[in-house]
Formats: C-alpha cells, structure tokens, sequence
C-alpha cells in the first residue's frame, strides 16, 4: 500500500500540562513586494505536537513496513525570520529512510516537483534535502513530514544566515561545522507565536531567541514570534540523531527533534 505524505507533523510534544502564553498582536504576515517577483512568503513550516487530524501526536520514531510516497518542491529561505523564500533553480537531493534501504533519494531538477518513494512510514518522517552540487553556501536541512496531504516544500538554509545571527548575540559564536542546529518555531493554540517561553537543549552551545528585530543569547524566552535558534548542537553526521529540548515558564513539556552535523531542522512546535 502506497500513501501520500504532508508538511505538517504529527510528532509528539510529551508534555503532560502544556500551558502556553500566546500572543495575539503578533506582526501582521510578510507580504513580498511587487517589485520582486521572485520573492514570495514561505509556507508554514512542519509542526511538533498537533496531529493533522485532530488528535493526540504520535510518538516519535514509530515506525509502520508500510512505503509511503513524498512529492513537494525545494525553496530558499532569504531572511534571518525564516518568513521569506525564493525559488531553488538548481538540482537538489531529496532523502529519506527507506522500507526495503536505509536510505532512499530523489531528484529535485529545479522546477518540476520530485517524488520519493518507498519511504518508511514512521511518525515523523525526517525528510533531508541538499543540494547536488554539494554548494558550501547552503545547508542540508531536516524536515519532519506526516501522512496525509499531497504536496511539501522544503526550504535551505544559507549558511551566511546562520552566520549572521550568531554574530549579534552577546557572545558571538562561530558556526561549527562538525555540529547540527535547529531553527524553532513555537505557536500556541491559536496559532500564533508563543512569547515567554524559555527553551534548553543540552547538546547546544547556543540558544538564539527572536526579539525586537534581533537575536539574543540572554535568557528572556522567546518573543512574540516564537521563534528561536538553537546552535551548534552536539551531533552525528546524517541521518544525524535524536535531540531532547525541553520547554519553561511560558510553556512546560519537551519534544525530540533529529538534528544532523552541517544540517539544520526546520520544526513548528505546537504547544497546547
């Protein structure tokens, strides 16, 4: 049986109280310019905690021998927000842990959608994406993805991005390459950013929060767009491993997120 995959998640965030303050006067969405064709906003990212259903997330790493089928296209972030992308041109590898192989990849071509198939059916399905050129200035990044809708994008990260955000912190930090990172996005039951929630990780050197049109490493919690980087977190090369963060004060729980060396991890966390 062969099924189709969507951009949102049903991983779950084990949290047995999960009380989040959100914040209703987030900033209205980015619309792109019109003199820009080629910019258009992203589409929201993957998310941690909400089944696509409706009910209760599955616990991560479930796993089923059923083969499911991934189609979707390959954008660029252009903006430290993660709100922005433009389309990828280029070739990309799309990858995947397989039924019948570790591993199984796909080609993006730069403009007809990719299809991967015989995937493993797991809750997440960790889905990579890099391009084939093996560019240096754009990172592998890690999307979780769930049965269910037709179509996902994934989004690259530039390296320069990251590296910019960890040169305003406090103490800068280089970007390591022999380390993963992850780029958090937290929403309530509304939807909107959760603001005050404070996140730990211990295998990261570095906790980013969005604030004020910067980033900090001071530990405030998160602004009002929920958003917060983790930094040169301690991990394995691709497929990577395992990541716990843990949620206070704004929000109590933890999820488990795959982080990769040289990779970043694109996750919505819904908190309820």
């Amino acid at each position: 049986m062969r099924g189709r995959v969507r951009g949102v998640v049903s991983l779950l965030l084990a949290a047995t109280a999960c009380t989040v303050r959100t914040d209703d006067d987030r900033p209205p969405p980015f619309e792109c310019p019109r003199t820009n064709p080629d910019c258009r906003p992203s589409t929201p990212p993957p998310s941690v905690g909400r089944d696509p259903g409706g009910g209760e997330g599955g616990t991560a790493g479930a796993s089923s021998e059923e083969g499911v089928e991934i189609r979707g296209t390959v954008t660029e972030f252009s903006d430290t927000g993660f709100s922005v992308t433009r389309p990828f041109g280029e070739r990309a590898v799309v990858e995947a842990t397989g039924v019948e192989s570790t591993t199984v990849s796909a080609i993006f071509n730069g403009s007809d959608p990719f299809h991967l198939s015989d995937v493993r059916l797991t809750s997440p399905i960790w889905v990579s994406v890099r391009p084939e050129s093996g560019a240096s200035r754009l990172l592998r990044t890690l999307h979780p993805v769930s049965a269910g809708e037709d179509d996902v994008t994934l989004g690259l990260v530039p390296r320069a991005t990251l590296t910019l955000i960890y040169s305003l912190l406090t103490v800068p930090v280089e970007l390591d390459r022999e380390a993963g990172h992850a780029v958090l996005f937290l929403v309530g039951s509304t939807g909107a950013g959760a603001s005050g929630v404070h996140v730990a990780a211990p295998e990261a050197k570095v906790v980013a929060y969005a604030r004020d049109g910067t980033f900090t490493d001071q530990d405030v919690g998160t602004g009002v767009s929920g958003l917060v980087v983790l930094g040169n977190v301690r991990t394995r090369a691709y497929p990577g491993s395992e990541v716990r963060v843990t949620f206070s004060k704004g929000a109590t729980g933890h999820a488990d997120i795959r982080v990769a060396s040289d990779s970043v991890s694109l996750v919505e966390v819904a908190l309820r």
